[in-house]
């Protein structure tokens, strides 16, 4: 899916620009066209992962008796708490933090998924899993579903990506007066760049947390889909109704 299937303007947009007018008022992703549409995009997207973490959440605690794992865990708490903070660093225009955000959301995610996949080992066992095992044992995981191991690469190549530009990030002169102008001006094609890669790894989460879980849109409650076709955009409503 495209970044511009999440731009229409929700209600729910409408608040939240509010809250960043009244926080950041000068941020150019609220004054300039072109990136607010970007932050529309982005908003709308977020939400819908959001959303859906809601559903699978509602969903385990109606039938996750029949699962051998608890998908309401440390890592899914990670990657919540995380997207909701890239609805901050984007406004602020801060590149290093947006970069260490889709960093651990992506690495919040793999793990989650690895906890559904590895029943046997711990959530500590499972934080302090090397990244490379993580990755091959994925992989191997999924050798039998080839669209999610592609899913689970895009993950892992995500993860690697954005490990490199946050260490690089590091080596900057936080103390310059342009790294300071940079934070609130610079017309950055990376933190674009960035959006993409949230749109491509928000999508992964429902290919692969869907397919794992084996998730059946029939047995939600009424309550539920009353929730997302308030919340969710158009796009991702069909693809779950679908």
């Amino acid at each position: 899916m495209s970044e511009s299937q999440y731009s229409s303007v929700s209600p729910q947009y409408i608040l939240y620009k509010e809250y960043l007018k009244k926080q950041i008022p000068n941020s150019m992703w609220l004054n300039d066209e072109k990136f607010e549409e970007q932050l529309i995009g982005l908003y709308g997207s977020i939400n819908d992962n959001l959303t859906m973490i809601k559903i699978h959440v509602d969903y385990f605690n109606e039938y996750g008796h029949i699962f051998a794992y608890d998908i309401n865990n440390k890592f899914l708490v990670d990657l919540r708490s995380n997207l909701l903070s890239i609805l901050i660093a984007f406004p602020l225009n801060h590149i290093g933090f947006v970069h260490y955000l889709i960093r651990t959301c992506t690495e919040s995610l793999l793990k989650m998924i690895y906890s559904m996949v590895f029943t046997d080992k711990s959530e500590e066992q499972i934080a302090k899993t090397p990244f490379r095992h993580l990755k091959d044992e994925l992989k191997k995981e999924y050798s039998y579903a080839p669209t999610i191991k592609e899913n689970i690469i895009i993950l892992t190549n995500m993860y690697g990506t954005y490990s490199k530009n946050v260490h690089q990030y590091g080596e900057v002169d936080i103390f310059s007066t342009k790294f300071i102008n940079d934070f609130f001006e610079e017309d950055s094609k990376e933190l674009l760049k960035g959006i993409k890669s949230i749109h491509q790894m928000i999508d992964c989460y429902f290919f692969i947390i869907n397919y794992t879980i084996k998730f059946d849109i029939s047995s939600i409650t009424h309550a539920n889909r009353v929730y997302i076709s308030n919340q969710m955009t158009e796009e991702r409503q069909k693809y779950l109704f679908s």
